[in-house]
């Protein structure tokens, strides 16, 4: 047999298309360490049970750990002294968090305690060699600590378009089918997680905007900013235009405005390719007036360029951003797979049983018969019509896909602008009006944040949600819209009625994550074993 050469075309599938970019991930994991720096009898004798460490707190055994391990590890004050000194590391966050807690373990000399422990994952692309590490860290906690989670311990997972800016066109739809399968996805964790404190559903929880029959025409007069720069950074991109906007020439938009500034005033510099006038009221979503050219707005504030990145990071990012496009056509044609083309697997088995019973989300709060989180109120389980009604998918579907501004239009109806809470199924506060600008030292991300997921030491599972918080994105961003409305039009399907048809293995199965779907099968056949881990120990 002829040996396999390193042929041209043995590449070709890498170099007939443009490829979408990766999508990025971090996430945060709450959980407790059992410590015994007293030695007390810790149920050493029980198998399989690691040992209680001997430190005073959990930090820092967690970072010993890591660090043994040749894993870069710092405490939050740590990374802020390393940040200032330009390091380009990308470190394992270690910290504790207020809200975990165990009851009843305070520190007592006849017994060991449960000490709370908050891990962060450096930024990484979503690809096998990051799930890999992520899967890797958590067994090595687990197996080298004694750990435990209950139900104040969270998992949340942070989704993005690496260090640039989400794409207008991608957020909007990724926020449509985050509010279309809000409930289908809750189904993998305890009806109650729905409604609890600091992960309460965007769509069934009244308390987003959009949950609360805000319309993306308010969203646009209320988001418009005091300046030009949330508009230019986070709007559509146009056909031929660079995939993100320049860092580089919004900071010398900056320093014209700046030098141009006439007694105070200061006027909206002329920005590429943003002619259209958002602000006109008589403008409508996608067919907005033409801006008259040379006349430009005051700007009601207007940032100096030294609270900004600096030039020389401005331009990496450009460069970065810019050596992502190719002249490469798209691929449009994926051939199908003998898995979805058949629906089954290679003895012949379907995928998913179609006449299987679907479990149906909890669709409100009174429906909880035994609360087993700390939750807040629903003003939307009283009887207020409206409110009922702006949690039907299609409703606040129809608002998000109207956003025509930018990503912090989008951002302003998935936000609790009242209250200025983040605890939500998904938190949007990374992309809105005054956080979206790439000052220096700010304090969010410009990422989407998923806070439904429970506290959890299972590696595969977590893992597992990951990937379909990542996947969720890079669908929305690529799907064609008439697959997109597809999908939503499922989700749908059971707004009113009393049994479920469409389900969340039915979701996954559209998004292509078959073995996901296997796990996820697993996991509500288990329930409350699955929804609750280490409550017996």
């Amino acid at each position: 047999m002829e040996p396999r050469g390193t042929k041209e075309t043995d590449h070709k599938h890498d170099d007939s298309y443009t490829r979408p970019p990766r999508v990025s991930f971090g996430f945060e994991l709450e959980f407790l360490v059992a410590v015994n720096p007293r030695e007390v009898e810790a149920d050493d004798s029980i198998p399989g049970l690691a040992p209680a460490t001997g430190h005073h707190d959990g930090v820092t055994a967690v970072l010993e750990l890591l660090r043994d391990h040749e894993f870069c590890a710092r405490t939050v004050q740590e990374d802020s002294v390393a940040n200032k000194s330009e390091t380009k590391e990308y470190p394992w966050i270690v910290t504790t968090d207020g809200s975990v807690s165990e009851s009843g373990t305070e520190w007592k000399k006849e017994a060991y305690a449960w000490d709370a422990v908050e891990i962060a994952s450096p930024p990484m692309y979503a690809c096998d060699e990051a799930y890999r590490l992520v899967s890797v860290v958590v067994r090595l906690l687990t197996n080298n600590l004694r750990l435990r989670v209950n139900t104040s311990c969270g998992f949340h997972v942070h989704v993005g378009n690496g260090p640039h800016q989400m794409d207008m066109h991608a957020s909007r739809n990724y926020a449509a089918l985050q509010w279309a399968s809000d409930p289908v996805l809750s189904t993998l964790h305890s009806p109650a997680r729905s409604f609890a404190r600091y992960s309460k559903s965007i769509r069934r929880f009244t308390g987003v905007d959009l949950s609360g029959n805000v319309t993306a025409d308010v969203a646009r007069r209320e988001a418009k900013g005091l300046n030009f720069i949330p508009r230019y950074i986070s709007r559509a991109r146009k056909l031929g235009e660079d995939p993100v906007a320049s860092n580089v020439v919004l900071i010398e938009r900056l320093r014209e405005a700046r030098e141009k500034e006439d007694g105070g005033t200061i006027l909206d510099p002329e920005c590429e390719s943003d002619g259209s006038d958002y602000e006109c009221e008589d403008g409508r979503p996608f067919d907005r007036p033409r801006k008259a050219k040379g006349v430009g707005r005051e700007a009601r504030y207007m940032p100096y360029v030294r609270e900004f990145i600096n030039e020389d990071k401005a331009r990496r990012l450009d460069d970065e951003s810019n050596c992502a496009r190719r002249d490469l056509p798209p691929q449009l044609d994926f051939p199908a797979s003998q898995c979805i083309a058949s629906c089954g697997s290679s003895e012949g088995v379907p995928l998913l049983d179609e006449q299987r019973k679907r479990m149906k989300a909890v669709s409100r709060q009174a429906d909880i018969p035994s609360p087993v989180y700390e939750m807040d109120h629903d003003k939307g389980d009283d009887d207020d019509d409206s409110l009922k009604a702006s949690k039907i998918a299609w409703r606040g579907v129809t608002e998000l896909l109207a956003c025509d501004v930018g990503v912090h239009q989008v951002a302003h109806l998935m936000c609790d602008n009242t209250t200025f809470e983040k605890y939500y199924s998904y938190n949007w506060k990374g992309q809105l009006r005054d956080e979206i600008a790439p000052m220096v030292g700010k304090e969010t991300h410009g990422t989407v944040e998923s806070r439904l997921a429970p506290g959890s030491l299972d590696a595969e599972w977590i893992v597992t949600w990951i990937k379909i918080q990542c996947r969720m994105l890079e669908w929305a961003r690529d799907a064609d819209p008439s697959q997109l409305m597809r999908v939503i039009g499922k989700l749908s399907q059971d707004d009113v009625s009393r049994e479920s048809t469409y389900d969340v293995l039915d979701f996954l199965r559209e998004l292509g994550m078959y073995t996901e779907l296997k796990h996820c099968q697993e996991r509500l056949l288990r329930a409350e074993e699955a929804w609750f881990e280490c409550t017996m120990l």
